[in-house]
């Protein structure tokens, strides 16, 4: 596959510039013949080509135990889809994967760290970018490195247009699972995609999701024991849990949203129900409409008739589906909650644990009612307003 042989090639040049590496330090510390054997013995020998997949058995030398850095195709696919969800959101810059000389140089390693890392969509004062904020090409070009911004009066442009950014960012920080919506998620995610890789999108599409094992993108994105797992796990090191695209999600799963942590404000949860959810069903209560006077028109037998009375109680239970999501929201809603992103990403997310499909929010609203973190804003916040006694 071409994935496959793209990143086979990507690890051999990787491969050959470690070992250039390697040559040059064993020769400038004097390093020669068993000593250095046993050096690159210890440390597991050179980086392994090896590209994995479910079922393959593992090579010789990881039954015995050695060190390897074996690739996975559908980690890296996931990755590539995580940062295509991240460019819709504006957390990152697509034009550094258009154009690679757009990436700042990385300051010195004693350097103090960037506020940013390197390859976010950033506003001309390095932080990230804001709605008609976006660094323009020229101020990219003129900085330094990573930390250093362009000196005073040397970009005559440091913002562009959002209409001349390549791709439109979703800048509510809200995304939809819902087909030909304009801020579906999959329909956004295939725009990067696009702009990525031309007319190769849709094979490298069909590629991933060969790869990932589901039948298209929506499948993916829709189970929680998909992509969301995965995010989740990726930013969840040792104590520290922090996914930052949230999945808010119908308990019939026939709906969802996906929130981005950064954009998190006091009226966010209220834009979703009026600009998302509220909208959607008054267009499935439309649709009702339209079954019931079909079933009436089928009269009360025959095959027609049995179509549209399946129709209507498809219809109904989509309904349904739609009313309780709408509710469970306007409850998280209605209590009235600033986010305060000081507190991390767990205790934000709790009051939505009847919304997300992850463990933790639910057991971290419960601490939060038993009176535990009230050192948290929003610990501070709930008993103020008598959640908490």
């Amino acid at each position: 596959m071409q994935w496959a042989q793209r990143v086979f090639r990507g690890r051999e040049q990787l491969t050959a510039h470690q070992r250039e590496i390697d040559d040059i330090a064993f020769s400038l510390y004097g390093v020669e013949g068993a000593d250095r054997q046993v050096i690159q013995e210890s440390l597991g020998g050179e980086i392994s080509t090896t590209i994995s997949s479910d079922g393959d058995e593992p090579p010789e030398h990881e039954e015995r135990g050695e060190t390897t850095a074996v690739l996975d195709s559908s980690t890296l696919v996931t990755d590539l889809l995580s940062y295509a969800v991240g460019c819709v959101f504006g957390r990152w810059d697509a034009r550094a994967a258009l154009e690679p000389s757009l990436a700042p140089v990385l300051a010195d390693p004693f350097a103090p760290l960037p506020v940013c890392s390197p390859g976010m969509l950033v506003g001309p004062d390095g932080l990230p970018a804001r709605r008609d904020g976006i660094a323009s090409e020229e101020w990219m070009r003129a900085r330094p490195d990573t930390i250093t911004p362009p000196p005073d009066g040397s970009v005559q442009s440091p913002t562009i247009p959002n209409s001349e950014y390549p791709l439109a960012v979703d800048w509510d920080g809200i995304l939809v699972d819902e087909p030909e919506h304009p801020d579906d998620i999959v329909g956004r995610v295939r725009e990067v995609l696009g702009l990525l890789w031309g007319e190769q999108a849709d094979e490298i599409e069909a590629e991933a999701c060969e790869l990932l094992g589901v039948r298209d993108l929506r499948a993916y994105f829709r189970n929680p024991r998909k992509f969301l797992d995965f995010h989740t796990k990726r930013y969840s090191k040792s104590r520290r849990k922090a996914p930052i695209y949230w999945l808010l999600q119908s308990p019939k799963k026939n709906y969802g949203l996906w929130i981005y942590y950064h954009r998190l404000d006091p009226d966010l949860l209220f834009k979703a129900l009026s600009n998302y959810v509220e909208p959607k069903i008054r267009l499935e209560e439309n649709q009702l409409e339209e079954y019931e006077a079909l079933r009436r028109s089928a009269g009360t037998s025959g095959g027609e008739a049995r179509r549209a009375e399946r129709a209507v109680a498809k219809q109904e239970d989509l309904l349904s589906d739609l009313r309780e999501f709408r509710d469970r929201l306007a409850r998280a809603a209605n209590l009235g909650l600033e986010p305060d992103l000081n507190d991390g990403v767990v205790l934000n997310i709790a009051p939505l644990h009847e919304l997300v499909p992850w463990k933790e929010a639910a057991s971290k609203w419960k601490d939060l009612l038993s009176g535990k973190y009230e050192w948290s804003s929003i610990g501070k916040q709930l008993r103020a307003k008598g959640v908490v006694s």
